[in-house]
């Protein structure tokens, strides 16, 4: 099965592994701005039981995803702002200036022109 769209509770993801129905499970990530998923995990069979959350795996092949943690002090390991990158990221909103503003931004990283997305997603 692969899960995406919404966040998978760890406790569901559990129990998909523990029923009757076989296969596997991927757990997916991917904002509306991007296309389609820009990470997957492959979840593993023997899941912990204590696990809190459910992991989103690593970016997709020429797709970066970012950690934003300026203005987080001492950020190792509490998170900040996700941000895609590459070719996943999309053109941006059709008539809304104002608002492709606040979430598309020149990408430092990538070739001239490219942009990163900033998701309103947490992330660590």
């Amino acid at each position: 099965m692969l899960a995406t769209g919404e966040a998978l509770p760890a406790r569901l993801g559990r129990e998909w592994l523990a029923g009757q129905w076989g296969g596997g499970l991927i757990n997916a990530y991917g904002p509306t701005e991007c296309s389609d998923d820009v990470t997957q995990h492959d979840v593993p069979r023997t899941l912990a039981a204590e696990a809190g959350a459910m992991p989103i795996g690593r970016p997709l092949r020429d797709t970066q995803l970012y950690v934003d943690t300026r203005g987080l002090a001492g950020a190792g390991g509490r998170g900040g702002g996700a941000v895609c990158g590459g070719q996943a990221v999309g053109r941006g909103y059709a008539g809304a200036a104002g608002k492709m503003a606040e979430g598309f931004v020149p990408d430092p990283f990538g070739p001239p022109g490219s942009r990163l997305y900033r998701t309103g997603d947490r992330g660590r």
